[in-house]
């Protein structure tokens, strides 16, 4: 039977070993603490290979023309900024699959982890959903309401409520997820009450500006108790902030002439 990675990620698949090497790897040094998740060159390999995958779906997104025409630098801006953060979430979304299928440590294990995998999933889904409701957006806001957004509110609602059964630990981190989850309901409550408008949609992103960095407030005080986190729970902290940026563009340019 092969031998499964203990970091697949961190290591070449398949790559060949002794029994004295193996024993090494899997191993941990007594008195030291497990090093968790690391950002790995093979890690960063995969993130770019996704990077690049996501800007290929952003380039076919605006191939297909809009009415009214939106600028070029308005959709390529976005574009240059989320899709290293997606790509980062793809590539654990893939550490995920690889650890069900390949065996190894537990993964997502810490908040952060979640904070990729979920945007991750999201990502996978949204884009082939978005080129193909994309051209029918001229029909009427259901079709994007009822094809696009109702789906992934659903994976989204789905994929946080596990995030939040697996952190029963972690008290801070689950009360922000629960928040996180609450923040999303508000867009869908909002157009129920009162159509899709200007007003929701500028309160969504306003949301998403607030919430993001609200991520902030345990892990301050992780550091500030000295918990002990990885590599990656620090990038998915820093994903979700980071998407704050995308966030600002969004309020900017709604208010920009087209």
């Amino acid at each position: 039977m092969p031998q499964s990675s203990p970091n697949p990620f961190g290591d070449f698949p398949n790559q060949p070993a002794g029994q004295e090497e193996v024993v090494k790897a899997e191993l941990v040094p007594e008195g030291k603490a497990d090093p968790g998740e690391r950002i790995s060159i093979l890690y960063l390999m995969v993130w770019t290979a996704c990077t690049a995958v996501i800007l290929a779906f952003y380039r076919q997104a605006m191939a297909v023309p809009t009415s009214p025409p939106i600028p070029a630098w308005v959709q390529v801006l976005p574009a240059l900024i989320s899709s290293p953060i997606q790509g980062a979430c793809v590539a654990s979304l893939l550490l995920l699959i690889w650890r069900k299928v390949r065996g190894g440590p537990a993964f997502p294990r810490q908040p952060g982890h979640w904070l990729l995998v979920v945007p991750g999933a999201l990502a996978v889904i949204s884009w082939p959903s978005w080129l193909f409701v994309q051209p029918y957006l001229q029909l009427g806001p259901h079709i994007y309401l009822l094809f696009y957004r109702l789906p992934l509110l659903v994976l989204f609602f789905a994929l946080v409520i596990s995030a939040v059964n697996s952190m029963e630990a972690e008290p801070r981190w689950r009360a922000m997820f629960i928040v996180w989850l609450a923040a999303n309901l508000i867009g869908p409550v909002t157009t129920c009450i009162g159509g899709y408008g200007f007003g929701t949609i500028a309160v969504e992103p306003i949301i998403g500006v607030v919430v993001g960095l609200a991520f902030l407030v345990p892990m301050i005080q992780d550091r500030r108790l000295g918990v002990q986190r990885d590599q990656l729970h620090y990038a998915g902290v820093m994903a979700r902030i980071a998407q704050v940026g995308m966030t600002v563009i969004q309020l900017v340019t709604m208010f920009l002439p087209r």
